[in-house]
């Protein structure tokens, strides 16, 4: 949720202000949510 609401925002002002079109990515979401889902797998000791 919090990633695609950070893209969400991104996306947002990537209309706005056309100039951040080629400084600002976007955050992969699947990547983003498996990497953090092993790190609380391992940090809860499962």
């Amino acid at each position: 949720v919090g990633t695609a609401a950070t893209n969400a925002l991104i996306n947002a002002r990537k209309s706005i202000d056309k100039s951040l079109v080629g400084e600002v990515e976007d955050v992969p979401i699947i990547s983003t949510s498996v990497a953090y889902g092993i790190y609380m797998a391992v940090s809860a000791n499962l």
